[in-house]
């Protein structure tokens, strides 16, 4: 995080926050999440999206080390409708080799995908993931 953005969370396990310049949030998962701190955490990333009428968000999840099958089905009940009716366009998942948190993904992933309503993607770099939610984002504006 830089000078240039706005932090929601900032702990050891997550970092959260909002880029002023780029308009993109970050939420960078660390490490394992119990089902409190999993679901707290989810649901400030969500104020953060409607607080600055976020259109892309970047989930680095590299260093996740995943959560329990019940906070993976309480994101895609839960949360994701809220997010649907939200200004969340697309996500990009910056993605390691993590088991557990590539297990996380898919599981929220695919029922993302299936509602057709954000584009999602999956990237092993930042740089990859950014340009996708901007050529994308900007191509879709243009139509």
């Amino acid at each position: 995080m830089n000078m240039n953005s706005k932090s929601y969370l900032s702990t050891k396990y997550i970092e959260i926050y909002y880029d002023l310049i780029t308009k993109i949030g970050y939420a960078i998962w660390k490490d394992y999440c119990n089902e409190e701190d999993y679901k707290s955490t989810v649901l400030i990333q969500e104020k953060m999206i409607n607080n600055e009428s976020l259109k892309l968000l970047i989930c680095d999840i590299r260093d996740f080390k995943g959560t329990t099958i019940t906070n993976a089905n309480w994101t895609n009940d839960i949360v994701q409708p809220r997010l649907h009716n939200s200004s969340l366009k697309k996500i990009a998942y910056i993605v390691g080799d993590s088991v557990f948190g590539n297990f996380t993904l898919t599981v929220i992933k695919k029922k993302i995908d299936a509602h057709g309503v954000l584009l999602t993607n999956a990237f092993k770099e930042y740089d990859s993931a950014i340009k996708w939610l901007k050529e994308e984002f900007a191509e879709k504006i243009a139509q």
